[in-house]
């Protein structure tokens, strides 16, 4: 059974990389079929064994996830746990990686910890891919 997941974006363009300063407070992207989803109130203690947290809003409900900083590395790598306030999975950590390439920037983000939550893998995949389209978009406005 596969423990983990790996989501693989280039992005065309200048170099994207993890700074803070790029991402708003509050985070208002597109949902699936253009379903409305806020992310707001985010508390950041960008270090490692610094707390971070955000609440996240859908058509039907105010959930929220947060974690710990386990590595922060910028501008190329950040890992951090991730604890769900949907889901009472614990132990999973999320680890991204930003790589320049010839032509942008190469993002593997990595989630691991899943055991045998095989669907909670799957809803997350779903996710996390319209996370990163989310972030494309973003980043090709700012850059």
């Amino acid at each position: 059974m596969r423990t983990s997941l790996q989501k693989s974006r280039s992005r065309r363009g200048p170099s994207a990389s993890l700074q803070r300063s790029r991402f708003p407070q509050s985070w208002r992207p597109g949902g699936a079929q253009g379903t409305p989803i806020a992310t707001f109130d985010y508390e950041i203690d960008l270090k490692p064994g610094g707390r971070w947290s955000c609440k996240a809003q859908n058509p039907k409900t105010v959930t929220s996830v947060g974690g710990e900083y386990l590595v922060v590395e910028p501008p190329r790598v950040l890992s951090y746990t991730w604890e769900p306030g949907w889901d009472s999975l614990r132990g999973m950590v999320v680890r991204s990686e930003l790589t320049p390439t010839p032509s942008g920037t190469r993002v593997l983000l990595t989630h691991t910890g899943w055991g045998e939550a095989v669907q909670a893998r799957q809803n997350h995949t779903d996710g996390w891919n319209r996370v990163l389209g989310w972030l494309e978009g973003y980043l090709g406005k700012t850059a």
